[in-house]
């Protein structure tokens, strides 16, 4: 018997029956389950269930609420409407820690009429149903948590199964990179996430820039920060939309950084830095690791440097920082420099360093690997060199 069916054979307000323990799968959508009284209500069938549970999964990710209040209207003309609220239940993958949430609400409305305001009852089991129409969804508030020791992400988050993932947009998003006082990400921007059921985690946030650096880095800008995170091997490039919302993903495989574009800087008082970088945690500090970027020392129209360049950065979570910048060498000797004077540059090396030890190590940023070789400098008197060589 289908619910209208059912419906139509209940006297108006009569309280049917109630069953203790059901246990269903919605389609392509997850599990329901707990104690459901059934009454009709004009031509629809009124349910309300309590000890519920509405459980969105994908592979061994789920996402819902457990002991929960459950409203469900079963309309005359067709089709299934219902909020479930209560406990939050929250199973992610290994790379989220810190889990915390304020509240989960599980919605589902497959028809074209919203149903807002509305207080189901049946006995003396009473729940809410305020459901948009054409809305299935699990909305988190008050989320955060942690991934792999790399960013801090707060903020509310829309949820959806979609094939074999559960696809996630957020709004008033916080995600940041955090060394000590030092900072890198954004706040006030949206998300978008895909929780694969083979326990993949892709993430791209982007928002209003936040950047704290050491002093030694000054005259700092941007255009835009973009915090990009893939635990896979493969690029992930679509549009996710849950509800209202949409957001993009278009992440590189096994991707970990915070992407400051059109970044630029001034270090050691007078060589300026620029290009995109790339922002990691590792342990307690910030690394940068940066392919095709700029480095140059100016006076009047006399200018040297490196453009394409690679750059190796460790900025300790005491303030201290060590840079290396090596690329392809240019020289512009402008109108100013004496015409009789004519020489090439086949080298140029930007090196600093503050951090009280000298640095001999490597810098990786997925596929890409660069060189940090530094001499001792503290951060009283960094070591401070653009060395050139001539011809």
């Amino acid at each position: 018997m289908c619910s209208s069916d059912l419906a139509q054979a209940m006297a108006p307000g009569e309280v049917a029956f109630s069953v203790t323990g059901i246990r269903a799968t919605l389609g392509g959508f997850g599990r329901l389950g707990g104690d459901f009284g059934f009454k009709r209500a004009g031509n629809d069938l009124t349910v309300v269930a309590s000890n519920a549970y509405a459980l969105v999964t994908a592979g061994t990710v789920e996402v819902g609420v457990t002991d929960a209040s459950l409203a469900l209207l079963l309309p005359a003309s067709g089709g299934l409407v219902f909020q479930a609220s209560g406990t939050p239940q929250l199973t992610l993958p290994s790379v989220f820690s810190g889990i915390r949430v304020d509240k989960v609400t599980v919605m589902y409305n497959n028809t074209s009429v919203a149903r807002e305001g509305l207080t189901l009852e049946v006995g003396d089991l009473r729940a809410p149903l305020n459901v948009q129409a054409n809305t299935i969804a699990v909305t988190v508030t008050g989320f955060e948590a942690v991934i792999t020791d790399f960013v801090r992400v707060r903020g509310n988050l829309a949820l959806q199964k979609q094939n074999d993932a559960i696809a996630v947009v957020g709004s008033g998003i916080e995600a940041l990179l955090t060394a000590g006082e030092f900072q890198a990400g954004i706040t006030g921007g949206n998300l978008g996430l895909l929780l694969q059921s083979s326990g993949g985690v892709i993430l791209q946030a982007s928002g209003t820039p936040v950047l704290r650096l050491p002093g030694a880095l000054a005259e700092v800008s941007m255009q835009q920060i973009t915090v990009y995170y893939n635990s896979t091997d493969l690029a992930v490039k679509q549009s996710i939309t849950v509800g209202s919302l949409t957001a993009p993903i278009d992440v590189p495989g096994s991707t970990i950084a915070v992407v400051v574009k059109g970044f630029q800087a001034v270090i050691g008082g007078s060589v300026r830095l620029s290009g995109d970088f790339g922002f990691q945690k590792r342990g307690g500090d910030l690394s940068v690791v940066v392919a095709g970027a700029k480095a140059s020392l100016k006076v009047g129209s006399f200018e040297v440097g490196v453009r394409d360049a690679s750059v190796g950065a460790l900025i300790k979570s005491d303030g201290t920082l060590a840079l290396q910048v090596s690329g392809t060498p240019f020289l512009e000797t402008g109108a100013d420099f004496p015409s009789l004077l004519k020489f090439s540059v086949t080298e140029v090396v930007v090196a600093y360093n503050s951090t009280g030890i000298a640095r001999n190590e490597t810098l990786t940023a997925g596929s890409l690997t660069v060189p940090l070789v530094v001499a001792r400098g503290g951060a009283s008197d960094p070591f401070f060199s653009v060395s050139a060589s001539a011809r």
